[in-house]
C-alpha cells in the first residue's frame, strides 16, 4: 500500500492509502498539481493551506475539499494540491501602489517587477535565465494577478517559461531534447496513440501589417496600417490550396528609439543624435513616448521643439481620479532614459525600414502557422519506460522523437502534457503536438477576452444604459396607451402579442407570437407580460407546458398511461391480460416484471414470481402462468401454500450470487452475505451489527464482537493473519466455547474460520459458536 501523507504546519495530519487514481499532472507553462482521491472510515477536514509532497516540492490547498459520505464509515474525497505556480494568482501586481497601471520595460525589468511584487507578502521568489531583449514593450495592467501578468510578459514578447523552486526563467526556448524515439508496437514504447487536430490558426497565404503610427501622408493610397511589397507572404500553397490569414505586430511603425542626452528641468529634455527634423502630423498630434527610467510607459504631448539644439518640450500628464501629476520632484526624465517620437512624420528611410521589419515578422509568422496543427495523445508503454530508466526523465517542456507511419510523424514533437499515478510512475500518459500552446489557461483567456471586451465597451456604456431606459420607458408608455385605447371590455390588442386584462387588475394573460427561442412563451395565464416566463400556466413553443395545481379529469393520458376511475393503467393492461402496469390506492400491479401484486396495507406480497437482472431467456411455468428468469441478485418470495413440488423443481434453474429464495416458514436454496475486511491498524477490530463476515488482515490482534447483536444474529470471522488472534464479547456478553464453558474470549488459531449465533437468555447474553 502507499500512504499519502498530507501536512499542516509541517505536521503530518493524515496519511490515507491511495491508488492509482491518484495522479500527477503537468502542462507545458500551464497546470502542475496532484489530483488525488482516498476513502478513510472517519470524516477527515482538509483546510486551505495543506500540502502534500512530491518531488521535494510543496502541492497546496487553495480551496475548500468536497467529500463524499458514501455510508456512516466510509467517506471519499477528491482534494487538488496545486504545485507554487499557482501561489502567483495570489498577490496582484503593482506599481507605486497602483494596480491599473501602465509599465514599459524589457523582459528582465517586468520580471523583476513581478518578483517584487511576489515577495512583498511571500519570501524566496527570485529570477533565473532570463533572454536578454533591449527593445522594451509598454504593458497596460489593470487587476492582474501575477501569474496572469507573466503569461502576457511572455506572450508580447514571444518567449517561455517555467517555474522551479520558486525561481522564474524566460527564454525563447525552453526544455530539452530526449534521446528517446517512441513507436507503436511491443517494446517500441507507444502502447496507443492517435492524431487529433488544434485549434489554432493557420494559412498558406499569410496577410502583415504593422502599426498606424507616423505613417506619411497618403501612405499607400491611403492605408492605415504599415505594409510591404507585396503585402503577403505565402507557405505551403502546393500542399493545402489557398488558406489566407493576416497578422498584425502593432508595436512595428517608423520609429527611432531615442537617448536623452541631457534634461532641462521638469519638462524639457535633448537629444543631441537625433538625425530629423520633428514634423507634426497635425496639431497636436506630436507626442513623447518614455521606454524607460521613472517615466517609462508615460507618453507626453508635446509643447515644443527646437530642431538646432535637438531639445523636446512636453508637458504633464495629470490623473483625474487622484490629481496626481508627472512629472514631478519624485519622477522626472534622467540622461540615459530612452524614449520613442509618435504622431510625427518620420524620415523615408525609417519608413522602409519598418516595412521591412514587418516583412521579416510576417515570414517568420508563416513559417510556424502555415499548416494544420495536430496534438498526438500517447499512451507510453510501462515496461519501456522502466527498462530504458525513463522514469522521471518525461516532462512537459521536453521533446521527444514520435514515429509513426499511419499518423504520418517522424519528428521531435513537444510534450504539452503529461500525467501518472503517484505509485506508479512508469505508467505514463502524455500530449505531444507541434503547436505551441498559449501561455494562458482556459480561465486566464476567458477573463483577458472579456477585459479586452469591457474596455472596448466602456466608453460607451452610459450613454447606451441611458438610451435603453429611454426606450423602455417610451415602449410602456405606448403599450399602456394601447391598452387603454383598444379596451373594449374583456380584451386588448398588442402589436405581437395578444394580452388579455381589465384595468383594475392590468394584463392576466395572453398569446404571445414574438421571439424566435423555443423555450419563448406563447400562451400564458395568470401574469403580465413582462413576467410570462413564470407565469403559474404558461406553454412554451416548443411544446412544454407548465401548470400550477392543474386538475387532470378521467380519460387523460399521461405518456402510455390513462387515468380512469380512480386507476392509472398503461395501455396493454387488462383484467385477464399478462402484461402491464397498474397503480392505484389499494396497490401496484406489475406484470411486465412478474410481480402479481404489491398492496399497499400490507407491506409486499409476492407470489409466483421471480425478481432480479435476467441473464437468460426463461420459460412459462403452467402451475403459475408467470414467467421466472435465472437470477444474479435478488430476493425471490413464495407463498407458502403456493410452495409445491413445481415451485421447488423451478429452483433449480435460480442461479442465486447475491440473494436468498424464501418463503415464510424455511429458506430454499443459496444464501449469500457480504464480508468485509478489518482495517490494516494496530489493536482490535470492533464488528457492527451490519457485519456478517470479517476477515482480519495485516496488524489487528483481536475481534470484538457486535456489541448490540439481535436474537439469532449470525457471524462468521476468518483470521487471515500468520498469528493467532483473541476473540472477545462485548461488554458483559460472554461466548459458550464447542466445550459448552462459559468464557469472555477465546484465541482463533491463524487461517482458521469460526462461526457464532447470539443467544440472550433472562440473566446473560451468550454467543455461541457452532
Amino acid at each position: 500500500m502507499f500512504a499519502l501523507n498530507i501536512y499542516r504546519n509541517d505536521v503530518i495530519i493524515a496519511s490515507p492509502e491511495i491508488d492509482e487514481q491518484t495522479t500527477y499532472i503537468s502542462e507545458w507553462m500551464g497546470a502542475d498539481k496532484v489530483q488525488a482521491t482516498f476513502v478513510l472510515d472517519a470524516p477527515i477536514y482538509l483546510n486551505v493551506g495543506d500540502y502534500v509532497l512530491y518531488n521535494n516540492k510543496k502541492y497546496k490547498l487553495t480551496g475548500a475539499v468536497s467529500g463524499v459520505e458514501i455510508d456512516e464509515k466510509t467517506y471519499r474525497y477528491t482534494p487538488v494540491f496545486y504545485g507554487e505556480v499557482y501561489d502567483m494568482y495570489r498577490p496582484i501586481i503593482k506599481h507605486l501602489r497602483r494596480t491599473k497601471f501602465s509599465y514599459t520595460g524589457t523582459p528582465l525589468a517586468l520580471l523583476g517587477l513581478v518578483v517584487d511584487n511576489l515577495n512583498e507578502r511571500q519570501i524566496g521568489w527570485s529570477i533565473g535565465d532570463v533572454e536578454l531583449i533591449d527593445e522594451p514593450q509598454t504593458f497596460n495592467f489593470d487587476q492582474q494577478s501575477c501569474r496572469v501578468a507573466l503569461s502576457e510578459i511572455a506572450e508580447k514578447f514571444e518567449l517561455e517559461w517555467y517555474v522551479d523552486n520558486k525561481k522564474i526563467y524566460m527564454k525563447k526556448s525552453l526544455g530539452t531534447l530526449l534521446p528517446v524515439t517512441l513507436k507503436y508496437g511491443r517494446g517500441k514504447g507507444l502502447v496507443q496513440a492517435s492524431r487529433q487536430s488544434v485549434e489554432q490558426d493557420w494559412a498558406t497565404i499569410w496577410y502583415g501589417y504593422g502599426g498606424n503610427k507616423n505613417l506619411p501622408e497618403n501612405y499607400r493610397d491611403g492605408l492605415d496600417r504599415l505594409t510591404f511589397d507585396p503585402g503577403y507572404i505565402e507557405r505551403n500553397v502546393n500542399l493545402y490550396g489557398d488558406q489566407e490569414g493576416s497578422v498584425t505586430f502593432e508595436d512595428v511603425y517608423p520609429k527611432r528609439t531615442g537617448v536623452i542626452s541631457a534634461v532641462d528641468g521638469l519638462n524639457k529634455v535633448y537629444d543631441i543624435d537625433i538625425d530629423f527634423e520633428i514634423k507634426p502630423i497635425s496639431d497636436s498630434s506630436a507626442k513623447i513616448v518614455f521606454l524607460t527610467g521613472d517615466l517609462g510607459g508615460e507618453e507626453f504631448v508635446i509643447t515644443g521643439w527646437d530642431n538646432n539644439d535637438k531639445s523636446i518640450r512636453f508637458g504633464l500628464n495629470e490623473d483625474k481620479d487622484s490629481g496626481y501629476v508627472v512629472p514631478n520632484e519624485s519622477r522626472y526624465a534622467a540622461v540615459g532614459d530612452k524614449y520613442v517620437l509618435v504622431g510625427i512624420i518620420m524620415p523615408q528611410q525609417y519608413v522602409i525600414d519598418a516595412e521591412e521589419e514587418v516583412k521579416r515578422r510576417t515570414a517568420e509568422h508563416a513559417e510556424k502557422n502555415s499548416h494544420p496543427r495536430v496534438s498526438f495523445p500517447l499512451d507510453i508503454d510501462e515496461k519501456f519506460v522502466r527498462e530504458m530508466g525513463l522514469i522521471g526523465q518525461f516532462k512537459a517542456g521536453n521533446s521527444v522523437h514520435v514515429v509513426s507511419e499511419s499518423l504520418g510523424v517522424n519528428e521531435f514533437i513537444r510534450l504539452q502534457s503529461i500525467s501518472f499515478p503517484l505509485v506508479n510512475p512508469a505508467k505514463l500518459t502524455g500530449v505531444v503536438s507541434d503547436s505551441l500552446l498559449s501561455t494562458y489557461s482556459t480561465q486566464e483567456r476567458i477573463a483577458k477576452e472579456v477585459r479586452r471586451n469591457k474596455k472596448i465597451t466602456s466608453d460607451a456604456q452610459a450613454s447606451a444604459l441611458f438610451a435603453r431606459k429611454t426606450a423602455d420607458e417610451i415602449a410602456n408608455a405606448a403599450i399602456m396607451y394601447q391598452f387603454l385605447r383598444t379596451y373594449n371590455g374583456d380584451q386588448a390588442v398588442l402589436s405581437g402579442a395578444f394580452v388579455a386584462g381589465n384595468p383594475q387588475d392590468g394584463e392576466v394573460a395572453g398569446i404571445n407570437g414574438a421571439g424566435s427561442e423555443p423555450t419563448e412563451v406563447i400562451f400564458w395565464g395568470g401574469s403580465t407580460y413582462a413576467n410570462r416566463a413564470i407565469a403559474p400556466y404558461r406553454v412554451q413553443r416548443n411544446g412544454k407546458a407548465y401548470m400550477t395545481d392543474a386538475e387532470i379529469q378521467n380519460g387523460c393520458k399521461v405518456g402510455s398511461f390513462t387515468i380512469n376511475g380512480g386507476y392509472l393503467t398503461t395501455s396493454d393492461y387488462s383484467g385477464s391480460g399478462t402484461s402491464g402496469v397498474l397503480i392505484s390506492d389499494q396497490g401496484l400491479a406489475s406484470r411486465n416484471a412478474g410481480a402479481s401484486w404489491i398492496p399497499a396495507s400490507t407491506g409486499i406480497g409476492i407470489w409466483g414470481s421471480f425478481f432480479g437482472a435476467v441473464t437468460e431467456e426463461g420459460t412459462t411455468d403452467p402451475s403459475f402462468n408467470v414467467s421466472y428468469s435465472p437470477i444474479w441478485a435478488s430476493l425471490v418470495g413464495v407463498e407458502f401454500n403456493k410452495l409445491n413440488s413445481q415451485m421447488l423443481r423451478n429452483t433449480a434453474f435460480c442461479r442465486g450470487v447475491y440473494g436468498s429464495f424464501v418463503t415464510s416458514v424455511k429458506n430454499v436454496g443459496a444464501d449469500f452475505w457480504a464480508l468485509r475486511w478489518s482495517a490494516s491498524s494496530e489493536g482490535d477490530e470492533q464488528m457492527t451489527y451490519d457485519d456478517r463476515l470479517l476477515i482480519v488482515q495485516q496488524f489487528k490482534s483481536g475481534v470484538i464482537l457486535p456489541d448490540t447483536p439481535d436474537w439469532g444474529m449470525y457471524v462468521k470471522i476468518k483470521n487471515a493473519r500468520g498469528v493467532d488472534i483473541t476473540i472477545k464479547g462485548a461488554g458483559t456478553n460472554t461466548i459458550i466455547d464447542l466445550e459448552n464453558n462459559v468464557v469472555a474470549s477465546f484465541a482463533l488459531q491463524a487461517g482458521k474460520t469460526v462461526e457464532l449465533v447470539f443467544y440472550p437468555e433472562s440473566s446473560a447474553k451468550r454467543w455461541l459458536i457452532i
